[in-house]
């Protein structure tokens, strides 16, 4: 009996720690330069991450199966901008706390754009550079991190976490660059394969059967 109970513990701890290991940076930022949120950022100063200033940057899902959610946050613009996903948009007009999402099956780039009324037809896409339409060595661009607002812990090329933070800056009426008229929190949780639950129930089944024999032959 006692082995029964080491065996079924052991699957649960297993199929645990595969489910707890899937979890582990579910989101992936590449590409982009270094940057610092400036002084006169509104919602969070200073704040590192990266830019797509020079270089391309892409915030992608590491696994299969995941449930993206996109939460605004934030907003210091006098542009109604618009912020696009696959599951839907909103504006920078929305309240607080509006949100879209879904599954996203495969390990993928996300498909997301921010979209300003200066440059309508010209979206400003996950993967793209910076569009540079004005003055300023970062308009129209976003910033994305891995780190808390206020986080200064340095964020480099292939940052991973569960939780991504956008920041938009439309260079609008003012060539500001400081990133904060859009923000954005992109929240990545992982829908355990079918494998991974028969795995944890066979593990909850065996204990269940060792405590049912320990019962009888107390």
């Amino acid at each position: 009996m006692k082995k029964i109970l080491l065996a079924g513990a052991a699957v649960v701890a297993l199929s645990l720690s595969a489910m707890g290991a899937a979890e582990a940076g579910l989101l992936q930022i590449t590409g982009g330069d270094a940057y610092t949120t400036p002084a006169n950022n509104d919602f969070s100063s200073p704040w590192e991450g990266r830019v797509n200033a020079t270089t391309a940057m892409t915030v992608s899902t590491t696994a299969a199966n995941v449930t993206l959610t996109y939460e605004f946050l934030f907003k210091e613009a006098g542009f109604v901008n618009t912020f696009t996903t696959s599951f839907g948009s909103f504006l920078n007009t929305a309240a607080i706390g509006t949100s879209v999402g879904g599954l996203q099956a495969a390990i993928d780039a996300l498909i997301f754009s921010f979209t300003t009324p200066s440059e309508p037809g010209n979206p400003l896409n996950n993967g793209d550079v910076a569009k540079l339409v004005g003055s300023g060595p970062d308009n129209y661009s976003f910033f994305a991190t891995t780190n808390a607002p206020g986080g200064t812990a340095g964020v480099a090329s292939g940052a991973m976490g569960n939780v991504v933070w956008l920041a938009f800056d439309d260079s609008g009426a003012q060539t500001d660059d400081n990133h904060d008229d859009m923000i954005i929190r992109v929240t990545a949780t992982v829908v355990p394969e079918p494998a991974s639950i028969a795995l944890f129930g066979a593990g909850l089944l065996g204990l269940g059967l060792a405590r049912r024999v320990r019962r009888r032959t107390a």
